[in-house]
């Protein structure tokens, strides 16, 4: 099998939460692929403090237990997303991803997934420390991609650099840094950009893919509090990106996040099917509803869909509005791009607020979800970043459908 298929899907949801509360599946089986996320879509609740270990902890094992209730296992996981929280001292920033991480090491297989890890604000909110979503492939043709020319992490890991499975490349969120995890080129924006682009070339390469199959795009960018500085911050990336990608050849998601290694500025990871130029099918470039221009709203290769940061700043200035147009405009690039709400099997939702605000926005996005999704739905990863694209933007939208082949 080339690439992920529709078929009947198979759902599991996380079995502490009660009957009642499973609005939305934690993971969705089709044909051979699985989206997963073990952030329970519930109200929160969580010790007083909380702490990384615990909360690691309890999100592997029910991410394992998850896997498990669709038949598939941690060693099928090509790729996982760790939106972690951090408000301490930068300087130890590294240290307190390695605490993580050595609860992590306790549930990846090895080899393990292509993995991005981001520091954001919340996941949802600063009482939750960790929320994690991934992509299962049960394929056991798949290949490990792990360039000669590559950054490494700052302690031994089974990590992947990316996986290629059928005509999909997964590639693990690239950063410009060393074989010890320490951040090149510090001092220098456009040289990290250059940095961070040749290294996911790498692992685009040794998956059999170039630049002209990526299809989406996830682009983390410094943003410490002071917008006009992490907008000058993705203005200088996305400089240097643009002209290395086909205009509106693939989807974009951008998010204001703090970075792991002191003196990094960026993370990029991307999503390439190898033939991808002839078989594209593309909607949305230069519409409204994307705020980074250039870039599609959704594309389409075969089945499966991706769609774009979405966004609505111009229907509303309160969170609520954005969310309900940004939710218009999603089912109007699924209509564009030939599919449906039905279709979509991964719902990412990224929301700005400050620390007094967070629950109560939270609380809001739930309700609007909740009440503008058809049911079952998607598997939906909440998380409260530092920053947001555009002005004055509360929220944005991105994911993945699975529909049939045209």
């Amino acid at each position: 099998m080339s690439n992920p298929q529709p078929s009947v899907r198979r759902l599991a949801y996380l079995p502490d939460v009660e009957p009642a509360a499973r609005r939305f599946p934690n993971a969705i089986r089709s044909g051979d692929s699985v989206y997963a996320s073990s952030q329970p879509i519930v109200p929160i609740v969580a010790p007083t403090p909380p702490r990384i270990q615990d909360q690691t902890h309890k999100a592997f094992a029910d991410f394992v237990g998850l896997l498990e209730a669709v038949g598939m296992r941690m060693s099928d996981l090509v790729k996982l997303h760790t939106f972690y929280v951090y408000e301490g001292d930068n300087s130890k920033a590294t240290e307190y991803w390695e605490r993580m991480t050595e609860v992590r090491l306790q549930y990846f297989a090895s080899p393990g997934p292509s993995g991005t890890a981001l520091r954001v604000k919340g996941a949802p909110t600063s009482q939750r420390l960790i929320a994690i979503d991934g992509i299962a492939r049960a394929d056991p043709s798949r290949q490990r991609i792990m360039p000669a020319h590559a950054w490494d992490w700052s302690v031994p890991t089974p990590l992947s650099q990316g996986w290629r499975v059928g005509d999909v490349v997964y590639c693990g969120g690239q950063i410009s840094a060393d074989r010890r995890g320490r951040a090149v080129a510090a001092d220098d924006l456009t040289q990290q950009v250059v940095n961070t682009m040749e290294f996911l070339r790498h692992v685009l390469v040794d998956g059999g893919a170039t630049f002209d199959d990526i299809v989406s795009l996830k682009i983390g960018y410094q943003d410490r509090g002071d917008p006009v500085a992490a907008h000058a911050v993705l203005a200088e990336i996305l400089r240097v990106v643009r002209p290395l990608l086909k205009p509106g050849q693939c989807t974009l998601n951008c998010l204001g996040v703090d970075l792991l290694y002191e003196g990094l500025q960026l993370e990029i990871d991307a999503m390439a099917m190898v033939g991808a130029a002839s078989r594209r099918v593309i909607t949305g470039v230069g519409g409204p509803g994307v705020v980074t221009q250039g870039f599609a709203t959704a594309s389409r290769v075969d089945g499966l869909i991706h769609i774009g940061g979405l966004a609505a700043t111009e229907d509303a200035t309160n969170l609520e509005g954005q969310l309900r147009g940004s939710l218009r405009r999603l089912q109007t690039t699924l209509d564009d791009i030939g599919a449906g709400v039905d279709d979509l099997v991964k719902l990412n939702v990224l929301f700005g607020s400050d620390d007094s605000g967070a629950a109560a926005d939270y609380a809001t996005i739930h309700r609007v979800l909740a009440a503008s999704l058809p049911t079952p739905g998607p598997v939906v990863t909440i998380v409260r970043v530092a920053g947001l694209p555009g002005a004055g933007q509360r929220v944005q939208l991105d994911g993945v459908a699975l529909c049939d082949s045209p």
